[in-house]
């Protein structure tokens, strides 16, 4: 079975997405805006929301969102949820971790939150708590460092 995305706050609606480059090897493009790793243990999502999200010019507006997200998915019930700021080329991003349960099973959830063109844009990774494949460290690092 697929890892469960979670696609953002409660709220946010979905609308269309923008594709991205994928540079983690043998991952499969599912549609232009859906990845998964070889055996699909693990699951790489974009979304384009349709909520207004001015880029984040500083460390300080980056640190001070990620608090509000922490707040929000703690809220959720979002468990061992974190965030932390990552400087991108023109723009702050955040991207918090977290870990969710669904149907009761436990996945371990990677989000990214930037702007783009004004609007908010996610790029969500998740794998399931069991799993113990290398691709949750490989898309971990991803989202961390290359995802714009």
């Amino acid at each position: 079975m697929r890892p469960l995305l979670w696609t953002g706050l409660t709220g946010i609606l979905l609308s269309t997405a923008s594709a991205i480059n994928i540079p983690l090897e043998g991952w499969t493009s599912i549609t232009p805006t859906l990845w998964t790793s070889a055996g699909s243990a693990c699951v790489l999502r974009e979304t384009q929301h349709t909520k207004p999200f001015v880029p984040l010019a500083s460390r300080v507006e980056a640190d001070a969102f990620g608090k509000k997200l922490k707040a929000a998915l703690e809220q959720q019930k979002m468990k061992e949820v974190n965030t932390e700021s990552n400087s991108r080329l023109n723009q702050w991003a955040v991207m918090a971790t977290y870990t969710m349960i669904s149907e009761g099973r436990g996945y371990h959830v990677t989000q990214v939150y930037l702007s783009e063109n004004g609007k908010l844009r996610t790029i969500t990774g998740s794998s399931r708590v069991t799993s113990d494949d290398t691709c949750a460290f490989k898309m971990r690092e991803f989202l961390r460092y290359g995802a714009y």
